[in-house]
């Protein structure tokens, strides 16, 4: 994995394809929705504050975009990477990492494979749900891990999608339940004024983090981190492979 300190802010994916990840793909996972909300929440309780600074600043900041860059464009350059941020600092939390409120900025390193991620993966989902709806729902429960991966293991879009969508296969359903329950959480916190978002976003990307560990624990389990995870505020570590 490419060696990524403070200085370097946008960072090339490295050139790993599918195949380097065969041992992972081939790993099975038990379906765990109640335990990864649960855990999600504890790990959203660990940086409240920040957290949902960081989610009203990311909705001003996304409005801001939509409304000044038309046809959709703003928010799309804008809010793939918010979301890698929150990401981010999720992995950190879990891997008992100091973190600090910059590094929720830190998505926009991998800009360009996210960015590229956010267009194939909508094109894909808008010609799913063009053909009978279904194979857009599947697209979209099957590439929800890509973002994870493009920033944990600095790879780019396609085999992050690919590595994604051969993982959630195994438990389609399952994760699709779990979608739900993500999405039903969040429409409930719209009520009233959409306050509750601010907590709800957060929490359920804290959640989502939580089943990414767990799914791809094979990579993860001996708690190493993302080479640009790993720089802590005494100076930067060395980088290690994920």
């Amino acid at each position: 994995m490419a060696d990524t300190t403070s200085s370097d802010f946008f960072i090339a994916p490295s050139k790993k394809s599918v195949e380097d990840f065969q041992a992972l793909l081939a790993r099975d996972y038990p379906v765990a929705i109640t335990e990864w909300l649960k855990k999600g929440w504890e790990l959203f309780k660990k940086d409240a504050g920040p957290s949902i600074v960081f989610a009203v600043i990311a909705v001003i900041a996304y409005a801001g975009a939509t409304f000044l860059i038309p046809f959709g464009i703003g928010s799309t350059v804008i809010s793939i990477p918010l979301l890698a941020g929150f990401i981010i600092i999720a992995l950190m939390l879990c891997r008992n990492q100091k973190t600090e409120f910059v590094r929720f900025f830190w998505g926009f390193r991998h800009l360009v494979p996210l960015l590229l991620f956010t267009i194939v993966s909508t094109t894909f989902i808008l010609i799913g749900f063009l053909l009978l709806v279904l194979p857009g729902i599947y697209v979209t429960v099957a590439y929800l891990f890509a973002p994870y991966i493009i920033v944990d293991k600095n790879i780019d879009f396609w085999p992050a999608m690919e590595i994604s969508r051969k993982k959630v296969n195994k438990h389609w359903f399952g994760m699709a339940a779990f979608c739900v329950v993500l999405l039903a959480i969040n429409a409930v916190a719209c009520i009233p004024l959409f306050i509750g978002l601010f907590v709800t976003i957060p929490w359920t990307i804290y959640a989502v983090t939580i089943a990414y560990e767990d799914i791809f624990k094979e990579d993860s389990s001996s708690g190493a981190v993302p080479a640009e995870l790993q720089r802590s505020s005494s100076g930067p570590a060395p980088a290690s492979g994920v």
